[in-house]
């Protein structure tokens, strides 16, 4: 409502091709031109776990609705 900041930067590490919220707020998904999605915790800006690794650029990045499972699409 104010403009500020909801959370800490999420440093990705490359130019950003898509993101997600999981449901309950408490993660986000990020999808990379290097082919890299990264899970952050949101409150921390934490990474939940090691990067997937995929052999051309994320175009897109979605979360279940229950949150379990994280769905992604590449370029290729």
């Amino acid at each position: 409502a104010n403009g500020g900041e909801l959370g800490p930067p999420l440093d990705h590490g490359a130019e950003l091709r898509d993101a997600a919220f999981s449901a309950d707020s408490r993660r986000v998904a990020t999808g990379g031109a290097d082919g890299l999605v990264q899970v952050w915790d949101f409150a921390t800006g934490a990474r939940a776990g090691a990067p997937l690794r995929h052999y051309s650029e994320v175009a897109r990045v979605a979360f279940s609705p229950d949150g379990h499972r994280l769905l992604t699409s590449v370029a290729d």
